[in-house]
């Protein structure tokens, strides 16, 4: 049963998403990297009510301004095929990515695969992980 709690709190829109995206691409492509936030698996974790608190589209943004400002130009060096996790330490956000080369645009693609809200994360060990 959803709660009320659940059902009158406020979920990020796909076309919310699509800004984000869009902020996201333009801030990154000094770098030669492509955001990718279009997976339905991000999406619908993004709004999952095991995160607890909603998620903001602010918070989504701050998350990928701390992102660029602090390993850009690291993530635009990054090599193909490469998994990660960017954690943010002080909301224990994390969104776990893929580093693929798109050869039609020349571009490294970052594609967010999904999004959890958990305390203390550890990604695996061949995994790179990003702290913002």
């Amino acid at each position: 049963m959803i709660k009320f709690k659940e059902f009158i709190a406020e979920k990020v829109t796909r076309d919310q998403i699509k800004d984000i995206e869009k902020f996201a691409d333009k801030l990154f492509a000094k770098v030669n990297v492509d955001i990718d936030l279009r997976s339905k698996h991000f999406y619908d974790r993004l709004n999952d009510p095991r995160n607890g608190k909603e998620i903001s589209s602010a918070e989504i943004i701050r998350i990928f301004k701390n992102l660029f400002k602090k390993h850009g130009k690291k993530i635009g060096g990054m090599d193909p095929d490469l998994q990660g996790v960017v954690t943010e330490l002080n909301s224990n956000n994390n969104i776990p990515f893929l580093i693929k080369y798109d050869s039609k645009n020349d571009e490294i693609d970052f594609i967010a695969k999904t999004f959890m809200k958990k305390k203390n994360f550890k990604p695996s060990a061949s995994d790179k992980h990003l702290k913002v």
